[in-house]
């Protein structure tokens, strides 16, 4: 099998992993064409093709294909790239749509409707992340993380002596409590409030130190982490990020707020209940933070188990299969992608998915702003 991945941005590095591990552990001849490389500015990733510089060899790939997947929304066939991709389909070709971002995010870009984007016209994946509740007929697959790469693996002796570096490395600038209505719940990662109680913690206490990291080139930011030894995804929006599955690879104690349904999804995923995040909301997690920064055997003990917990359930040889599953049946039944995985017109299902949650979040933001 074939499969071309197509991006407008780099995605945090997200579909070059895929694809790499694609190569990697499996038959597919897999490739990936990036738009804007350059995005993010100096948070750069890796690459593998670039349009429109490399446009002969997309071109060629692309009449071999048979899988095409699509990390972006856009038109079929008046898109980014200028390829008619709704003409390229024909016969087994399948073009399937991976979403990484909540679809008010794709309506604001686009000016589609959500029910647009979110009732599909091709099949799709959704990542194992927040958005996966507003994606009813999309089947659930993991960011790939290599576990086993240099950069991924836990640095010996980096929590030998008695100072404690925090890192966090915050995307965006917005506030935990962003005053908007409604409230941009998935538009923040509280970052002037999680770096102010950082470098509070580490003002008060002499062997603590924040590290906070702001637009730098991925792999500068993987050495960065490694020598710290707690690591801050975000403890705002009830989701995780990319960061957390690479903090847990090297073996430090993670922080982040998970919700009902993200701790629901990410058992569904790996099989397994208990799960190695420190789970805490930003308003409740300093009395957990000065306790690790002070008990250097638990806070070891708590990094090793994340390093454990991710070769045991995050593998890449194992992560990577739901793809070609999903691939698999893409060209021999794409109809069962018509299929949801929960009703959205069921009031109890939709509750379940999102509703409770989205509550827990409103009567948050409320108390803050008072």
């Amino acid at each position: 099998m074939r499969v071309l991945h197509f991006s407008v941005t780099p995605l945090a590095g997200a579909p070059i992993r895929l694809v790499r591990a694609l190569q990697k552990h499996s038959q597919v001849e897999a490739r990936h064409v990036v738009l804007h490389p350059d995005a993010y500015g100096t948070r750069t990733f890796d690459t593998d093709l670039v349009w429109p510089r490399d446009r002969e060899v997309v071109l060629e790939l692309l009449g071999e294909a048979d899988v095409v997947p699509l990390h972006h929304y856009f038109d079929l066939s008046s898109n980014p790239f200028e390829i008619d991709f709704r003409r390229w389909m024909s016969g087994k070709r399948r073009i399937i749509r991976q979403i990484h971002s909540h679809p008010m995010h794709i309506s604001r870009a686009t000016g589609l409707p959500v029910e647009q984007i979110v009732f599909p016209d091709v099949p799709q994946l959704v990542i194992a992340q927040f958005h996966e509740r507003y994606y009813p007929y999309a089947h659930i697959v993991p960011n790939i993380v290599p576990i086993d790469a240099p950069d991924y693996l836990p640095l010996a002796g980096a929590d030998a002596s008695e100072d404690v570096t925090l890192f966090f490395a915050p995307s965006v600038d917005a506030s935990a409590w962003a005053q908007s209505d409604p409230p941009l719940r998935w538009d923040t990662k509280g970052f002037p409030e999680t770096a102010a109680m950082l470098t509070d913690l580490a003002r008060r206490i002499p062997h603590v130190f924040a590290r906070i990291v702001r637009n730098v080139p991925h792999d500068r930011c993987m050495v960065l982490r490694r020598t710290c030894q707690l690591a801050i995804d975000e403890m705002v929006t009830g989701s995780y990020h990319l960061c957390s599955l690479e903090s847990m690879a090297q073996g430090l104690p993670t922080f982040a707020f998970l919700d009902r349904r993200m701790v629901s999804i990410l058992a569904e995923l790996t099989g397994c209940s208990e799960l190695p995040w420190l789970n805490y909301r930003l308003e409740d997690a300093l009395p957990a933070l000065e306790r690790l920064v002070n008990e250097p055997e638990l806070r070891r003990a708590l990094g090793a188990n994340s390093r454990r917990w991710m070769e045991t359930y995050w593998r890449e040889e194992d992560m990577v299969r739901h793809y070609l599953n999903a691939y698999r049946l893409l060209v021999s039944d794409s109809d069962e992608f018509r299929k949801p995985r929960f009703d959205p017109t069921d009031r109890c299902a939709t509750w379940n998915a999102r509703g409770q949650d989205d509550a827990d979040w409103i009567s948050r933001v409320a108390r803050h702003r008072i």
